[in-house]
Formats: structure tokens, C-alpha cells, sequence
């Protein structure tokens, strides 16, 4: 693992999760990418004026400005590599395109804990990401004591082939932590049919022979809605960390 992309909003969830990236990414001998995900501005009405590049600068620039104030974490646990990025567009694409772009190892995002529409926000920001990265991403939630030991490692599998790539990365991850990994598979159907727990066991014994990480557990659930009930069960306090 050479990268580790940590995007931020400068929340509390945020900078857990900066937390959480420093001491893995000195561990790994991984550089840091800190960023900041500038939304574009919309037109307020019909007399919308102003020079929009101009404010653009501007907002990137105090974007620098705030990111620097935060990378002073980094710089305090010292011998870590970053780099700071202020970007411009959707976040969940720019995130992504991000990844591609420095050939990111992890995303490590922070989840609010908090209800209602900015929980909303944060959590389903978090899940696009997880939906449509080139590589692993961590979810942590905002309460997460990163001095505490780490126990559990969830990974959230929907049997893509990308996923058996992803689980190395993570097994990697969980043995420098000496923490479980979980995998776990999360079924719409209101009645767990046999041949879904016959595919997912399938599935886990394929997974157990090719990490051969002897703390490998599995977690097989249902629910509605997948996203939904992937950040019950993160506010659950049943795992440390989802992947």
C-alpha cells in the first residue's frame, strides 16, 4: 500500500478518520493524501452575477489554508509523506477519480453519528464512494477511539470478483492491527432462502483458503435496503471498522 486517501469536510467524523490513517500509513510506509472536495456553486435565481472563477480561488485557497491546519496532525507524528488537495466538482466522483488518479491502496472516510439529514449526507457520501472506488475503503465511525485497540474489521462483500483483491488488502491490514476480519454479506430477501446461505458459505470457505488469516469470521444479514443497513450496523458498536 503506497497511498492512503483521506477526504475530509473538516467534521469530527473527518478528522477521526485522519486519525485513524496516520498510524496506519506509517506502519505501511504510505504517503498520506489529505482532501478537500469543493461543491460548485449554484446560481441563487435568475440575477445570479458574481465572478464565479474568482470566488472559486478563493474558496480553494482558505480550502489550503484549512487543510494546512490539519495536516499539523501529520506533521506532530512525523515521518509521514502527504500531500494536500483542494478539488473541485461532486464529491463522491472526485473522491474516486482522486483514487484512480494516485493509485490509492485505502480510503479511509469518517461516518457521523449524528441523525437526520446530515447523517444522510455523510453516510450515503460515504457509501458512494464505497460503491464506485478502485480500491478498499474504510468507514469509521465518528466516536471511534483510535487509541483503543482495533478488534474488528467488517468487510461488506456483494461477491464482486474485485472483492477477493480488496480482502487481501484488508487481511494485510487486519494482521498489523492483530484484529478480526469479518466478512459479511447483507440479503434483501425477507426470508433467507437456502441456496443464499449455500452461496455465501460457498463463498467464505473459497475466501477463508485463499487469505488463510486464522481470524476470518463471517456475518451473513438481512435487510430492506443494503446502504441502510450497512450504517445500522457500523452505529451498531458491533465492529470497529467497515470496509
Amino acid at each position: 500500500m503506497k497511498t492512503i486517501l483521506v477526504p475530509t469536510d473538516f467534521s469530527r467524523s473527518a478528522e477521526t478518520a485522519l486519525y485513524l490513517a496516520i498510524p496506519i500509513a506509517k506502519a505501511q510506509k504510505a504517503k498520506i493524501v489529505l482532501t478537500y472536495i469543493i461543491a460548485p456553486p449554484v446560481p441563487s435565481g435568475p440575477y445570479f452575477y458574481g465572478n464565479v472563477a474568482e470566488d472559486i480561488k478563493t474558496i480553494r485557497r482558505d480550502a489550503i489554508g484549512r487543510l494546512r491546519a490539519l495536516a499539523g496532525k501529520i506533521d506532530y507524528a512525523g515521518g509521514i509523506e502527504y500531500e494536500l488537495i483542494a478539488g473541485f466538482g461532486g464529491t463522491v466522483e472526485q473522491i474516486t477519480t482522486l483514487a484512480q488518479q494516485h493509485k490509492a491502496g485505502l480510503i479511509i472516510m469518517g461516518i457521523s453519528q449524528k441523525t437526520g439529514f446530515e447523517r444522510f449526507v455523510f453516510g450515503t457520501t460515504a457509501l458512494g464512494v464505497i460503491r464506485n472506488s478502485p480500491c478498499p475503503v474504510l468507514a469509521a465511525p465518528e466516536d471511534l477511539r483510535v487509541a483503543k485497540p482495533m478488534k474488528k474489521i467488517t468487510f461488506a462483500t456483494d461477491y464482486a470478483e474485485s472483492d477477493r483483491s480488496y480482502l487481501r488488502t484488508m487481511a494485510a491490514l487486519a494482521a498489523s492491527l492483530d484484529a478480526e476480519l469479518s466478512l459479511m454479506h447483507i440479503s434483501t430477501e425477507e426470508y433467507m432462502p437456502e441456496s443464499e446461505v449455500r452461496i455465501f458459505n460457498d463463498y467464505v470457505q473459497e475466501v477463508s483458503g485463499e487469505l488463510n488469516y486464522p481470524r476470518l469470521s463471517a456475518e451473513l444479514l438481512t435487510g430492506d435496503n443494503v446502504e441502510t443497513r450497512l450504517l445500522e450496523y457500523l452505529g451498531s458498536g458491533k465492529t470497529d471498522l467497515l470496509a
